[in-house]
C-alpha cells in the first residue's frame, strides 16, 4: 500500500457534554484530549500518515462524520473514571466483532503502559454497552483509548509529569498501527 494511512482522531465527548472530570484541577476529558490532540497530529509522520482531528458535535452524527473522511482507523480519545476515584490504569476498548479492532487496541494499550500505567487491558464492546454507536457504526476499525483515570487525583498529576511521553504513546501507537495495515 503506497497510499498514505488516513487517521481519524476523534476528541471524546463535547463542549457541551464534557465528560468526566478532575475535580482537583476542574480539568474535564474533553479539555484534555483538546489540549494534546493538535500536539499528537503535530508529531505524527505526516509522509505515511495523514491524521485529522475530529470534534463531536453529537453521538448520533459521529459515526457519518468520520466516515466521510474515510480512514484506515480511528481512536476515539476520552478519560476513563469510577466512582471510588482510585481505580487506576489503561485500557482500549473495541467492538467486540472486529479482529482489526482488537489487534489496534492492543498496539495503542502496549504504547500505554511503556508510560508507566497499570494495565488494565483491553475490552469488547457490546451492543448495550457505552460506546457502541462509535464502535459500530464506523465503517473503519475504531477504538476507544482510555490511558488514565481522570478523577484519580494521583493519576491525573502523573499524567502531567509524564504528559510527553503519553503524546509520545498515541503517536507511536498510531505509527504502529499505519505499518500493521500496510503490511497486512
Amino acid at each position: 500500500m503506497s497510499e498514505k494511512i488516513k487517521c481519524a482522531l476523534v476528541i471524546g465527548h463535547s463542549i457541551k457534554a464534557q465528560g468526566a472530570v478532575n475535580l482537583r484541577s476542574g480539568i474535564s476529558e474533553y479539555q484534555f484530549n483538546k489540549l494534546i490532540s493538535p500536539w499528537i497530529v503535530g508529531r505524527i509522520n505526516e509522509e505515511n500518515i495523514d491524521a485529522v482531528i475530529i470534534e463531536r458535535e453529537s453521538l448520533k452524527l459521529l459515526p457519518e462524520k468520520i466516515n466521510q473522511f474515510n480512514p484506515h482507523f480511528s481512536i476515539e480519545m476520552h478519560c476513563n473514571s469510577s466512582e471510588n476515584m482510585l481505580s487506576s490504569g489503561s485500557e482500549v476498548l473495541y467492538w467486540h466483532d472486529s479482529e482489526k479492532g482488537k489487534v489496534f487496541a492492543n498496539i495503542l494499550l502496549e504504547s500505554f503502559i511503556e508510560c508507566g500505567y497499570r494495565k488494565r487491558g483491553i475490552k469488547p464492546v457490546y451492543f448495550a454497552d457505552k460506546g457502541r454507536v462509535y464502535l459500530s457504526k464506523t465503517t473503519c476499525p475504531a477504538i476507544i483509548a482510555e490511558p488514565f483515570f481522570i478523577n484519580n487525583n494521583d493519576e491525573f498529576e502523573y499524567t502531567y509529569l509524564v504528559l510527553e511521553d503519553l503524546v509520545s504513546a498515541y503517536v507511536k501507537g498510531i505509527n504502529l498501527i499505519a505499518e500493521y495495515i500496510k503490511n497486512h
